[in-house]
């Protein structure tokens, strides 16, 4: 039986894409048609290169320590490593730092990641800069460049990675709806999908010496899915979904006997 961390001191928002936290504002950006979404730079590949080289050997320890963070499914992230080009990866948004844990079941590979765009106006910024990150517009007009820069992303051969549920919710049990751009987008390009879900252990042993409130975490990473092409282009999308849906879930420990699975619907 799957391990459900208690949630009690949380208090989830009523809509499944809402977000849970405010970022503390420290700087304005303008996110417009204007704004560079896409930085592929040789300066900023090499300043990558170094921090990959501080994630790997100094995060991925802290984040062992102070979550256990535990890799399953690293035969199906070689499979992936064996595609060429492109490839998309999804997962679950349950803590802040969850993205340490993507990137240390993908490591050494750091592609982009699409992220809400007040991220990049708070302390964290710099960092999800240098990561990758790329911010999702709210203004119409600079949507068109926003998509021009994911374009360029995945015809580059980068991977990108994307939180389908549209928000992160801490240490919450299931999978939320996923949200259906990322898998239009999938589409539109051709690439595959490599589903990914973070679920949970008790503290045990030297675990449970501190940090007594959250919980370790474990990711698995499930096979690649391919876009049907038999199908026309809605339902190939819905499908697309569908199956990635059902994976995350399984990933996540709920079995469609569990009372928290769910199917989608057309």
């Amino acid at each position: 039986m799957r391990f459900k961390p208690d949630v009690s001191r949380y208090k989830y928002p009523e809509k499944t894409d809402q977000h849970m936290i405010d970022v503390k504002h420290q700087v304005d950006t303008n996110f417009d048609e204007n704004h560079r979404y896409y930085n592929n730079t040789f300066w900023y590949h090499v300043l990558r290169f170094f921090a990959n080289i501080i994630i790997i050997f100094i995060l991925h320890p802290f984040m062992y320590f102070r979550y256990g963070v535990k890799v399953e499914g690293k035969e199906n992230v070689k499979k992936a490593k064996k595609i060429k080009g492109s490839v998309m990866t999804i997962c679950n948004h349950v803590f802040m730092m969850d993205y340490l844990v993507v990137n240390r079941a993908l490591r050494p590979k750091l592609g982009y990641i699409m992220a809400w765009p007040i991220n990049f106006e708070g302390p964290n910024r710099h960092f999800i800069k240098v990561v990758g990150g790329v911010p999702i517009p709210t203004k119409f007009k600079a949507l068109r460049k926003f998509d021009e820069a994911i374009d360029n992303i995945i015809n580059d051969g980068h991977w990108l990675h994307v939180y389908p549920e549209g928000s992160m919710w801490f240490y919450y049990p299931k999978i939320r709806p996923l949200k259906k751009g990322c898998f239009k987008i999938a589409y539109k390009h051709n690439i595959p999908i490599l589903p990914m879900a973070i679920s949970y252990r008790p503290r045990k042993g030297f675990f449970a010496l501190y940090n007594k409130k959250e919980p370790l975490v474990t990711i698995r990473v499930g096979e690649p899915i391919y876009i049907d092409h038999n199908l026309e282009k809605h339902d190939a999308i819905f499908d697309l979904q569908k199956r990635a849906t059902h994976e995350m879930q399984i990933l996540a420990g709920i079995t469609p006997d569990d009372p928290d699975y769910f199917t989608l619907e057309s």
